[in-house]
């Protein structure tokens, strides 16, 4: 990534507890394994207007407690459930993503740039995947990562992305935190995100830059929805669940990945300047809790 912004204070957060700190620690003493670790795919849409979650056709019978965690967060954020009906599997929906550059990819081009984390505007991968899936991070240590870099970070305030934050004001921000963790094979600079209903790391998985954003998720009788759903129509989120002892007990996260190439990767893997479609959504506040959370 490229150098921090000039913008950058000292690092801050030092003596505090966070909110990333928080679900990282909460999820840590749930001990997550092969034995008590879930997950599937969903999928946000709008159905007839309404905010809706695609899950898979069997989810009920199969996952059982994958789907009542759905059902509580379905009931505390307004977004209604839906089956899937279609041939394809919601997992295979990544592939379908180069027919256009999701909301988030757009905005997370932007937020890049002007943190400082791409020496020039990176685009949206076609298609919308990992070229290195070795060099992407898991859930688990992506929520340990974030939270690090949240505490120890170089810290710096961007202007609220409208493709990122809904309805941005002047009193809305994106906090940028720079750190460069010890890793396995050297050390790795990463990027953390937080604003008003928005909280995403950034990295570099090989030649691409990746913005993983956390959708929602929390305790099992209380899910809560973290991130800016709406703007995420037809593109596929990786639920994860926790399980802990008893049948409604467990943590969960939902979150979704994207990918961005520079401008010389782009050109070379799309071998023209072809024009991106966007999505057309409605953008209504999704943090209005007076409403549907949406």
């Amino acid at each position: 990534m490229g150098e921090a912004p000039k913008s950058v204070r000292g690092a801050t957060g030092a003596g505090s507890y966070s909110w990333i700190q928080m679900v990282a620690d909460t999820l840590r003493r749930y001990r997550p394994n092969a034995d008590n670790h879930l997950q599937t795919t969903v999928q946000p849409c709008v159905v007839r207007g309404e905010p809706s979650l695609v899950h898979p056709t069997a989810l009920a019978q199969e996952a059982p407690r994958l789907y009542r965690y759905l059902q509580n967060f379905s009931a505390s954020s307004g977004v209604q459930l839906i089956a899937d009906r279609r041939e394809k599997k919601l997992d295979k929906q990544r592939e379908r993503r180069h027919e256009w550059a999701p909301v988030v990819a757009l905005g997370a081009s932007m937020l890049f740039a002007e943190s400082g984390d791409s020496q020039n505007l990176p685009q949206p991968s076609t298609p919308q995947r990992a070229r290195d899936p070795s060099a992407q991070l898991g859930i688990f240590d992506t929520l340990e990562l974030a939270a690090e870099v949240r505490a120890r970070g170089r810290h710096s305030r961007l202007a609220a992305n409208g493709m990122l934050v809904q309805q941005p004001g002047p009193n809305h921000h994106i906090d940028h935190f720079q750190h460069s963790p010890q890793a396995a094979g050297g050390r790795r600079r990463l990027a953390y995100f937080e604003g008003k209903s928005f909280h995403a790391l950034g990295y570099r998985c090989g030649d691409q830059l990746v913005l993983e954003v956390l959708v929602g998720g929390g305790p099992f009788g209380a899910p809560r929805l973290w991130g800016p759903m709406r703007r995420m129509a037809r593109d596929p989120v990786q639920f994860h669940l926790v399980c802990g002892p008893g049948e409604a007990n467990g943590f969960g996260v939902m979150k979704a990945t994207y990918f961005l190439d520079s401008p010389a990767c782009s050109a070379a893997a799309t071998g023209s300047a072809n024009t991106i479609d966007t999505v057309d959504i409605d953008v209504d506040d999704p943090t209005n809790r007076t409403g549907t959370g949406w």
